[in-house]
């Protein structure tokens, strides 16, 4: 989880705080990595390590905490919310480990020390800075970390060339076995014959009320059950995340960092738009 930008903040009850904790612990839909997706992060994250490594988490995701956690790294995680900290430490194999630290600030302010930490990691962090902030956000992250140091991230993108799907389809694939769990949801954000009443490629913004108002809809002409509606429509939010354009990220990017490898997780079809950077800064 991270730094949500838009509402979200506002309209959150304690009672919602649980239920988004415990659905990110069982990697339930895109809200938290799947195993596949922690296995590959751990994956990156030992190629990278030193001994002795000081790594920075962009939010308060308790699988990321815990894999720098278990190779003896001080871990220091940054989340706009104390109650996101709170409640997703309860869900961490090594909660209140004596080398954590946690900070409740907004990314672009985090008080943290400048060429301080080796890697920082994040899951889809960047998707919920505002697109005028990333040029600022970009230079703050390079300024935090260690010159030799590594960016290790999964982000968001959308591919303007990718097919798009009705949910109709989407669902159908979904019970024919074709696609994930994961997929249903993802299929139906990035790739719906719907995308322009909900994505805005010139701002970059994704309207997450807006997705759920037509997912609704979709579930009211009972081209879902109301397993599946159900399933997805818990984690309604009022969230307006940013979504460039792959082509249009990696050029940002590339103006801080030199790109060492990219990747995703092959058991999901939408996951093609879920990349893995890791990264240097230039």
């Amino acid at each position: 989880m991270s730094n949500i930008y838009f509402g979200e903040k506002k309209i959150m009850t304690k009672q919602r705080w649980d239920e988004v904790a415990l659905r990110s612990r069982k990697g339930y839909y895109p809200s938290a990595p799947s195993k596949e997706e922690i296995k590959m992060f751990e994956q990156f994250f030992k190629k990278i390590v030193k001994p002795d490594s000081k790594v920075l988490i962009l939010g308060a995701t308790p699988s990321l905490r815990d894999i720098g956690l278990k190779y003896g790294c001080e871990v220091t995680a940054v989340d706009i919310n104390r109650k996101m900290i709170k409640k997703m430490s309860d869900y961490m194999k090594y909660k209140n480990h004596p080398k954590e630290i946690t900070i409740e600030s907004d990314w672009l302010d985090m008080p943290v020390k400048d060429k301080y930490h080796h890697i920082i990691m994040g899951d889809f962090s960047l998707n919920n800075i505002k697109p005028k902030d990333h040029h600022e956000m970009m230079e703050k992250l390079k300024k935090v970390l260690k010159d030799d140091g590594f960016i290790l991230m999964r982000h968001r993108v959308h591919n303007p060339e990718s097919r798009l799907y009705s949910y109709k389809e989407v669902v159908n694939m979904f019970r024919k076995g074709r696609i994930a769990w994961r997929d249903l949801k993802y299929l139906t954000v990035l790739q719906s014959k719907d995308l322009p009443k909900i994505y805005n490629p010139k701002t970059r913004l994704f309207y997450w009320e807006r997705y759920f108002s037509l997912l609704k809809k979709s579930y009211l002409r009972k081209e879902l059950t109301k397993k599946e509606f159900d399933s997805i429509y818990q984690e309604r939010m009022k969230v307006i995340s940013t979504i460039y354009s792959k082509d249009d990220f990696e050029k940002l990017f590339k103006k801080y960092f030199n790109i060492l490898k990219k990747d995703y997780c092959k058991k999901y079809i939408s996951s093609k738009s879920a990349i893995f950077y890791i990264a240097r800064p230039k």
